[in-house]
């Protein structure tokens, strides 16, 4: 495992030199896993379980005493610091030490007052370092994911794919959206999850109109249309997938939302391939919804990276020219939301391969004989 995490550091050393960094300092918590095999949970950017300062010859784990022992054991590659008061101060001492001229961070994560604090707790130590910011700049090499990744991947949809088939039988009349969520977030943690990728979607008649409603109170009826989105992380690794089930007899508008939606999920994944632009990917889909005429009902991108975080890049919208590369995984999860009607969506993970592309989830729970 100490080969894939110098690997990545190589990598990523290497992109150093387009912007003429002496180090690059790591504070989002996905970032700071993938470059070292340290896992902590942060309770956002201003209480964080620790930064990376990564070096072109020395690299530091900056933590504090509550994961001494757990860093030591995940980040063998690390020189493994302890700051006893101010994370900003230690940094900045290191910094000092080392002679890092100019260093890059993540200015997309780090707050203005964490970052004020940096500057002035350098300018203490006497030293002369620019800091630089930077966007996605480890982001970028995770869009990528190496055969490690995909399998971890792969597991995470498995099984929760199986959650779902357990819990299917009680998506019927008389059931709350409430206790559905409840039995797919037990499922997920029974099944080994470390945590929920991101709280449960489970939207029914009027209120699937709302693409992230949270679930309510409200009885499944007879006749109405149920979106499901949830997901898991397992190994750190997430989970993403949507379905939408009918309860008994539904309108006939209801079942033409699902035709449309179904085949434009269709015809996306088979326009997949790598040198596509992000953003023509969704221009399928959108533009069949359009045909239809639901156009103005589909009010969200088609999808979006997944890996270390249930949001990732590439953003699969009408916005994002991204280059498709092999190794991407990505959800493909077109929608229509009618107001006092409901919503249709439908969701696969998708691994963009060398000549196209391979679903990862299993063709389950798809109404194709409407």
């Amino acid at each position: 495992m100490d080969e894939l995490y110098f690997s990545r550091l190589t990598n990523l050393i290497t992109r150093f030199s387009t912007r003429q960094f002496d180090a690059f300092l790591v504070s989002v918590p996905e970032n700071r896993y993938y470059l070292s095999g340290f896992y902590a949970d942060d309770g956002g950017p201003q209480e964080t379980a620790g930064y990376l300062l990564i070096g072109t010859d020395k690299r530091f784990l900056i933590t504090d005493g509550r994961y001494e022992i757990q860093a030591k054991n995940e980040a063998p590659l690390y020189d493994i610091v302890i700051y006893k008061e101010k994370l900003s101060s230690t940094v900045a001492e290191i910094i000092r030490d080392v002679g890092c001229e100019k260093v890059g961070f993540e200015s997309h994560y780090m707050t203005f007052g964490m970052y004020s604090k940096l500057v002035e707790s350098i300018e203490k130590t006497g030293f002369r370092c620019k800091l630089v910011p930077t966007e996605d700049f480890v982001e970028n090499l995770r869009m990528i994911k190496d055969p490690t990744e995909i399998k971890a991947i792969e597991t995470a949809i498995a099984k929760t794919e199986n959650v779902l088939v357990d819990v299917v039988s009680e998506i019927k009349e008389g059931a709350t959206e409430k206790e559905i969520a409840f039995l797919l977030e037990t499922g997920l943690k029974k099944s080994g999850a470390e945590k929920l990728a991101f709280d449960p979607i489970v939207a029914s008649g009027p209120n699937g109109a709302l693409p992230h409603a949270k679930p309510t109170d409200r009885i499944l009826a007879r006749g109405d249309a149920v979106v499901i989105d949830f997901g898991g992380q397992f190994e750190h690794y997430c989970s993403d997938m949507t379905r939408t089930f009918f309860i008994g007899s539904v309108s006939k508008e209801l079942r033409k939302m699902y035709k449309i939606v179904r085949q434009a999920q269709k015809l996306a994944i088979e326009s997949i391939k790598p040198g596509k632009l992000s953003k023509e990917i969704d221009k399928v889909a959108r533009d069949y919804i359009s045909s239809k005429g639901y156009g103005n009902f589909f009010v969200h991108g088609l999808g979006h990276g997944v890996g270390l975080a249930v949001h990732e890049k590439p953003g699969i919208n009408k916005r994002t020219d991204i280059k498709l590369e092999p190794g991407m995984v990505i959800t493909i999860e077109p929608g229509i939301y009618v107001q006092d009607i409901g919503g249709i969506r439908l969701e696969d993970m998708v691994l963009v391969t060398e000549d196209g592309c391979n679903v990862l989830n299993r063709n389950i729970f798809y109404y194709d004989d409407l």
